[in-house]
């Protein structure tokens, strides 16, 4: 089960009127707007798109607004993570309440401290020392093996979770994962 989807979707775009002599350069235009944005049509974030074609030869006018309808269909490439599914983030931050993850360099993850079992885990304060000009050290602490006393991500830095959760804010998409054994068990949930 992979995050990255290639399909074939259908979508209602507005065009503006700046396009109404090349409205496909408009369409195209409208699409570009949405890559790397959450669409709820796609069910994931559209990372590319190619093979634009309208569905019908004419757009509509709606009411008294300038931007006519097309349907079009495209072929999209989308990351559409999925809530048990399987994943792998590099450790980007690790504090006593939460991990934080990035995934392919690019989308945010957090492992909040209930998706860890603190019989598996513990956390590990930093050294508090202070750096240049007085700023905060960014040895925050880490998350270790209570067994080995190994860190968590070892050399590489990098987890296998599993997802949980979703959020989607302001066309971005944000996840939230678990170490847990049972990680989607109702007892292991907030």
């Amino acid at each position: 089960d992979q995050p990255f989807v290639r399909l074939h979707a259908r979508m209602t775009l507005s065009i503006p009127p700046k396009f109404a002599n090349n409205p496909k350069k408009g369409a195209e235009e409208m699409l570009d707007a949405l890559v790397m944005r959450y669409s709820p049509t796609l069910e994931g974030i559209l990372l590319a798109h190619t093979q634009l074609q309208f569905l019908c030869p004419t757009a509509l006018l709606i009411a008294d607004s300038p931007f006519s309808a097309a349907n079009v269909s495209f072929v999209a490439l989308v990351w559409r993570p999925r809530i048990g599914m399987r994943l792998r983030g590099s450790v980007s931050l690790c504090g006593p309440d939460h991990i934080g993850l990035i995934l392919e360099r690019t989308w945010n993850c957090s492992i909040p401290k209930w998706g860890l079992d603190e019989g598996v885990w513990e956390y590990v304060a930093g050294t508090g020392a202070e750096g240049e000009e007085g700023a905060e050290s960014t040895d925050s602490g880490w998350w270790k093996t209570r067994m080995s006393g190994e860190p968590l991500g070892g050399e590489n830095k990098t987890v296998d979770f599993t997802v949980v959760g979703m959020t989607i804010a302001n066309q971005m998409l944000s996840l939230t994962g678990s170490l847990l054994t049972d990680p989607l068990n109702p007892a292991n949930l907030p």
